[in-house]
């Protein structure tokens, strides 16, 4: 679950405001049939907007793949 804080977040700050991108990568993370085929998705997405594996955020919904698929 993602809370409304986080997904405000991460829609501005990872999607560069586009509601739409974000709506798409959550529905594919969400229907991923394994871990794994979320991690390559969520992989794939941090290659499309760049985005720093250091990065809080990225951190952030890192996490919440692997407690979905934990």
């Amino acid at each position: 679950n993602i809370n409304i804080n986080d997904k405000f977040r991460f829609i501005n700050e990872l999607f560069s405001s586009n509601s739409t991108e974000y709506n798409i990568a959550i529905e594919q993370l969400n229907s991923a049939n394994s871990k794994e085929d979320a991690m390559a998705y969520f992989k794939g997405l941090k290659g499309i907007y760049l985005w720093k594996d250091d990065n809080e955020l990225v951190k952030t919904l890192n996490a919440l793949i692997e407690k979905r698929f934990s």
